[in-house]
């Protein structure tokens, strides 16, 4: 099948995704079809306050990589004279702030990975985090709880064939911004998620606790992905992920290849052998002859395509 024809039930595919997302998570649905039948009833109900969080977020990190890397090279800048990486960094950027690619993967999952979790989380798990006395000891082995299983789904993703197929469409960035932090084919968030979210709420952790975490994470992949060059000292080398060991993560040289795979703990690369250093990297990106060089909806459906057939993808 041509990546075209592909494209158009893409197309079709994200279409029904988008209804079923808004059924299921309805009061995060900011442009569909519950906008469109009642407009007025939908803005009164709506609940904008997780986007006004996200582009918060998203001004802060930007304002402070100004601050500290200077207008000639921060992300304010190169989205004002994007390069063709850096549009489709902003354009996707966007679509999760604005909680697009969430509800198509809600949609797609038809809320697996959401009402799994939660299913978990109430009456069927271990309660092993939640038999941890103290506050702050709980909030630290949940921390490295999460860490662990993100780790292991990044890696995973990385290492299967068909996880690489979605993600790849991530390391197809040829220069590192904030706006590249969500870099993402929509897909690829149910199955990180259901990974993730799973094993996590049978040890007895809450939704909550992995949605404050993952607020944390998400000003970090933001700091991580953005111009600031730093190493953060022993932390960066032992405990997060600093600017600069996800750069090596990116990295397009081959001996960078498949390391340093932590969204925010570094640490887990460490116990388990992937951790590359932090040095300074320059060139970024998967080569493809696809990606950066068509549309958007037909790179997507591109990604799509490979994961079923995984012997597409390199």
């Amino acid at each position: 099948m041509k990546t075209r024809t592909f494209a158009a039930l893409y197309s079709g595919i994200i279409f029904i995704a988008l209804y079923l997302g808004s059924q299921i998570w309805p009061e995060q649905f900011a442009l569909g079809f519950p906008a469109l039948v009642d407009p007025i009833g939908f803005l009164k109900k709506f609940d904008y306050r997780g986007i006004i969080a996200g582009l918060g977020g998203l001004g802060l990190v930007l304002l402070l990589e100004w601050k500290l890397v200077g207008w000639e090279r921060c992300g304010i800048k190169k989205a004002l004279k994007a390069s063709a990486s850096t549009k489709r960094d902003i354009v996707t950027c966007l679509a999760y702030v604005f909680g697009i690619w969430n509800l198509i993967g809600y949609g797609a999952t038809l809320g697996a990975s959401f009402y799994l979790g939660k299913f978990i989380a109430q009456d069927h798990n271990f309660k092993i985090l939640a038999a941890i006395p103290g506050d702050f000891p709980k909030a630290v082995a949940t921390i490295f709880v999460a860490g662990f299983f993100e780790y292991w789904a990044h890696r995973w993703s990385h290492t299967f064939k068909p996880l690489w197929a979605l993600h790849k469409y991530h390391h197809t960035a040829t220069e590192m911004s904030v706006f590249s932090a969500h870099r993402n084919n929509p897909f690829s968030g149910p199955v990180m998620a259901v990974i993730t979210t799973i094993p996590y709420s049978y040890l007895g952790g809450t939704l909550a606790s992995f949605a404050w975490i993952g607020a944390i994470r998400i000003i970090l992949d933001y700091v991580i992905h953005s111009e600031v060059q730093s190493s953060w000292g022993w932390v960066g080398r032992w405990l997060l992920v600093s600017p600069n060991a996800h750069r090596v993560h990116h990295s397009a040289h081959p001996k960078h290849f498949n390391s340093n795979f932590g969204f925010f703990l570094i640490f887990w690369d460490r116990v388990f052998g992937t951790y590359n250093g932090d040095t300074h990297v320059k060139e970024f990106g998967a080569p493809d002859k696809v990606f950066n060089q068509t549309s958007l909806t037909e790179e997507m459906a591109e990604s799509l395509y490979r994961a079923f057939r995984p012997s597409r993808s390199d």
